[in-house]
């Protein structure tokens, strides 16, 4: 019998406490064959130290910063490249796979041949029945939508389907579509990356398929992020630096007219008081955004991922 193609699980963490063990014993509990690299963004709570002791197999990239979602994910990519892996699974530091999600998604990669991209269904880690991610739609080929974020198991998200884009938590993919297109840019530093990344695929011809026997749990973090002067920022900037990168004028001039001077002169007559730090990061970020300024944020705590 011919040997499984090799996978190379790449995890980028940075601070990140319980959440990263948490995910490693659940990837060491996983079928199949893979690899695991972490890539630490410069932790300073000992994450380094736990990993070492902890998981000695596992290959640990050290940086002495933090790089981001975007600069961790590219060093542990450019080495599964070297060290030639077949598929490269990136996956969020505090996401939890089931035993047998590895296996699914290389399952579907072998039954479909014509398909670069392959993404499991994605669930709460508070509610396990509750969808996060099946992947998702670009709404009028540019606006993103997680498909069936919110919905229950029940719901209409059991076939293999294929996506516009297939969530950064965890994100399958050839070795080839790496090598077509590159890496993640940069640039995003972290939020939006995913998007801009498949989109890339989608535009060289890689497929995106959704594997709904793929299983993985996240923490629902919609609350937090709704509230988050960080992500407000991100979100805010990258989404924008997306559609001009992309030349996607027309979406570009209704996001800034329609949704975000509209929001900020709503948060300024409004609640004023409790929306000051949001309604302070849009600003930095439109006006980041007009500068072309890219990259990490200074002034925040900035997350890995």
């Amino acid at each position: 019998m011919a040997a499984l193609p090799e996978v190379a699980v790449i995890i980028v963490t940075w601070n990140s406490g319980t959440d990263i063990v948490r995910c490693l014993d659940a990837v060491a509990k996983a079928q199949g064959p893979f690899r695991v690299i972490v890539v630490d963004n410069g932790s300073e709570d000992g994450t380094v130290s736990v990993l070492r002791e902890r998981y000695p197999d596992i290959l640990l990239i050290e940086n002495d910063r933090n790089l981001g979602y975007t600069g961790g994910n590219n060093m542990g990519i450019e080495r599964a490249l070297a060290l030639g892996s077949d598929f490269l699974l990136l996956l969020n530091d505090d996401a939890v796979v089931a035993p047998d999600a590895i296996m699914r998604l290389l399952e579907a990669a072998q039954d479909h041949p014509d398909a670069g991209l392959f993404g499991p269904s994605i669930y709460a880690v508070e509610h396990p029945e509750i969808f996060l991610s099946a992947g998702g739609s670009m709404i009028g080929g540019w606006l993103p939508r997680h498909r069936g974020l919110g919905a229950n198991e029940a719901g209409d998200f059991s076939q293999v389907t294929e996506v516009d884009f297939i969530s950064g938590c965890a994100l399958f993919a050839r070795r080839e579509a790496f090598e077509e297109i590159g890496g993640l840019d940069d640039r995003f530093f972290v939020y939006h990356e995913d998007i801009d990344w498949c989109y890339r695929a989608k535009q060289a011809g890689f497929k995106a398929l959704a594997v709904p026997t793929a299983k993985v749990w996240h923490p629902d973090t919609r609350l937090r992020d709704a509230v988050s002067p960080l992500v407000t920022y991100y979100i805010t900037r990258n989404t924008l630096a997306f559609l001009r990168k992309h030349r996607l004028y027309g979406p570009l001039f209704r996001m800034l007219f329609v949704h975000y001077l509209p929001t900020l002169f709503n948060w300024t007559l409004r609640d004023r008081a409790a929306r000051a730090p949001r309604r302070r990061a849009m600003v930095r970020a439109l006006s980041d955004f007009a500068r072309g300024i890219r990259g990490p944020v200074t002034g925040w705590e900035t997350p890995a991922s």
